[in-house]
């Protein structure tokens, strides 16, 4: 039987493991390396007005916007196409709407020092893209940042 895995749990369920075979690898043959221990999730969606999807470039143009300044401010990323979903009270109805999950990590003192930069800049492309408010990933914890508010 085939069942679906959110990609933010598939990143989860890997990167554990990859920590966990690194851990491994470098207590048999020390290696060096360095850890980035705060995740950073983007999910940056395809739609506008809540349930009218955008073309595939449009949508390519807002994630490559988001990996850019995720790029700037953390210094990497990883993208991955989803399909993602909420209950609307407005509308009365199930929303579905393809998205891309980017996520990033970081070293604590970058993480700190970037983090309220990242979140602005999240909160100012959802106003530019029309959303009510984007969902970004803090250390496994779904958090809505509400684009109407002027805080």
């Amino acid at each position: 039987m085939y069942h679906h895995i959110p990609p933010y749990q598939l990143t989860q369920f890997l990167n554990i493991h990859i920590v966990y075979y690194v851990y491994m690898v470098k207590n048999k043959f020390k290696i060096e390396g360095f850890q980035l221990p705060y995740q950073t999730v983007t999910i940056v969606p395809c739609t506008k007005d809540a349930d009218t999807t955008i073309s595939k470039k449009q949508c390519s143009i807002r994630a490559n916007e988001v990996k850019k300044e995720l790029g700037k401010i953390f210094g990497g990323f990883t993208e991955i196409q989803a399909q993602g979903g909420y209950y609307s009270e407005d509308k009365n109805k199930l929303i579905e709407e393809p998205v891309f999950t980017v996520t990033s990590f970081a070293r604590r003192k970058n993480f700190t020092k970037n983090k309220d930069k990242w979140l602005e800049f999240v909160k100012k492309k959802g106003r530019e893209w029309g959303q009510e408010s984007m969902g970004v990933i803090l250390e496994n914890d779904l958090v809505y940042v509400d684009t109407k508010s002027k805080k």
